[in-house]
């Protein structure tokens, strides 16, 4: 049986080597492309990305990545963005509010928030657990597992049906995992996250088909 060739967006973020990594533990073909039409003949898509909203969506722009990544989602091609990926999918961003998002879930990536009472810290670095509202990627339904995130922003969808996954952030419900159409957006890091990750990464593999 053929592996699925997965196309691992390089836009200059960083966390590329250990999405790289990840893939290739699990015998897929990652192949690290910045040309927009390597998108078109890849079976799968991932967007990673550590860093700056702003920087991240020119990076994208300069090279006409944008465009070929919503071609690709009415080719219905199988897409995981991770971290700063997720939030690039969205409208717009409190981080850059002069730079239009990819508008592929719509949605606005807001600022984390802290009580004054007992302030949570920012960025927010470390495992949580997250909490799935509907069974997917090989997880039930109201089952809960762990996974490493760092971030200081987060992803508010428009429309809270495509929220898959929250956690729980100073008592209120933080999406961490959106689902829409043929994407699958995560903030936390499946790469970084053991064997729950990987898991998870499998599980979005098989909507490869070579």
């Amino acid at each position: 049986m053929s592996r699925p060739q997965i196309a691992v967006v390089d836009y200059g973020a960083g966390n590329i080597l250990n999405v790289l990594r990840a893939l290739e533990y699990l015998e897929v073909q990652p192949q690290l492309v910045s040309a927009p039409e390597s998108v078109s003949a890849a079976d799968g898509i991932v967007i990673p990305g550590v860093g700056a909203f702003g920087a991240g969506m020119r990076g994208l722009r300069s090279t006409g990545m944008d465009q070929a990544l919503r071609e690709s989602v009415v080719e219905g091609i199988p897409i995981l963005a991770i971290c700063l990926g997720m939030q690039l999918l969205a409208s717009s961003s409190e981080e850059s509010p002069a730079e239009n998002g990819l508008n592929l879930i719509p949605g606005k990536v807001l600022k984390l928030g802290t009580s004054t009472a007992s302030p949570a810290r920012v960025p927010d670095t470390g495992w949580a657990s997250v909490t799935f509202s509907r069974s997917t990627l090989g997880v039930s339904a109201g089952d809960t597992r762990d996974f490493y995130f760092s971030h200081s922003y987060y992803f508010s969808p428009t429309d809270r049906a495509v929220v898959s996954g929250s956690k729980i952030r100073e008592s209120a419900e933080v999406p961490v995992l959106l689902e829409h159409n043929n994407i699958v957006a995560a903030q936390f890091h499946p790469e970084k996250s053991g064997k729950e990750g990987i898991s998870l990464l499998q599980s979005w593999i098989q909507n490869c088909k070579p």
